[in-house]
């Protein structure tokens, strides 16, 4: 089968002008300490959905992600470890690490986050190649597309493989998956297909 270039120009993925963005800390999280309504930690649940809001309400232009933080103790200073996770409509998925400061633990508390400035990894979802896969197969060999299953991410290194299995109208078939090319600018990746016994 012939090779999937994933090479559309990705418009706004990440930018510099993050740092220093601000919001407010939900108290909802965490244990509370004796005498007092702030709690001793603020979760990761809660730190990830309120700096990724912030990072989208701020800059409208941002490819929409989600973010996973992890817990951090409530007060001055303290950082969380934070990775933004980007699915794109054609398939490509970019991760990015990021930080969380909280520099205020009076009200309702504040942070600042700060975006790395390149990705940690890229590739392409397996929902995605799937889809690909039966597509190319479907205008090979005829009739409906298969159905099948692939694993949830194809990480954009060359050589990285998958298998995915595809189930057609004669049968089931195993799909080895290789990552021929990647661009790293457009967190792109190109793969090829090879059914396998």
């Amino acid at each position: 089968m012939t090779p999937r270039p994933m090479s559309t120009p990705l418009l706004l993925l990440v930018a510099v002008a993050f740092a220093g963005c601000g919001g407010s800390t939900d108290r909802d999280g965490g244990s509370e300490g004796e005498g007092s309504s702030r709690p001793k930690t603020l979760d990761g649940p809660t730190i990830a959905a309120r700096a990724n809001a912030q990072l989208e309400q701020e800059n409208p232009d941002l490819a929409h992600g989600q973010l996973a933080c992890s817990d951090v103790k409530y007060e001055v200073g303290a950082k969380a470890r934070c990775m933004r996770t980007v699915v794109l409509d054609d398939g490509r998925l970019v991760r990015i690490g990021a930080t969380v400061a909280i520099d205020e633990v009076t009200g309702s508390g504040h942070f600042t986050i700060r975006v790395d400035d390149r990705p940690t990894e890229f590739g392409v979802t397996g929902a995605s190649v799937l889809a690909d896969l039966a597509k190319q197969y479907a205008a090979k060999y005829g009739g409906r597309r298969p159905t099948g299953s692939c694993p949830p991410y194809l990480a954009g290194k060359v050589g990285t493989t998958m298998t995915c299995r595809l189930k057609t109208r004669d049968g089931k078939l195993r799909i080895r998956v290789k990552v021929s090319r990647v661009d790293k600018q457009a967190y792109s990746t190109e793969y090829l297909f090879k059914a396998v016994e």
